[in-house]
């Protein structure tokens, strides 16, 4: 849930309003659930108006800010703190499959 959190908080910071359920999977290996790498991201310009994102993340609030982000954290069974750690990029998970950096393909 923390990592889907922080794929959420990329998609505002980068401008990527297309975020939609389709653009989330996971592989679950029999015991644990992890995230497939990040796609179809697409970074869009914006100007003095507030984006809206394609998904509802949380209760009827489409905008693409951080702050929405901050009001969803709970949902995702995060507490103040640590939410606040995913917009600074001070996450344990920071990095990984591709949620907050770009990652060659092997």
């Amino acid at each position: 849930m923390h990592e889907l959190y922080e794929r959420l908080v990329f998609n505002v910071l980068c401008g990527n309003t297309d975020n939609h359920a389709r653009n989330h999977a996971g592989f679950r290996d029999g015991e644990h659930l992890t995230l497939t790498p990040a796609h179809d991201i697409c970074p869009q310009g914006r100007s003095a108006n507030v984006a809206s994102q394609a998904m509802l993340i949380a209760g009827d609030n489409r905008t693409s800010t951080l702050a929405a982000r901050l009001e969803a954290a709970p949902g995702f069974q995060l507490g103040e703190k640590a939410a606040k750690d995913s917009l600074t990029g001070r996450s344990a998970s920071s990095g990984t499959h591709g949620t907050t950096s770009a990652r060659r393909p092997h």
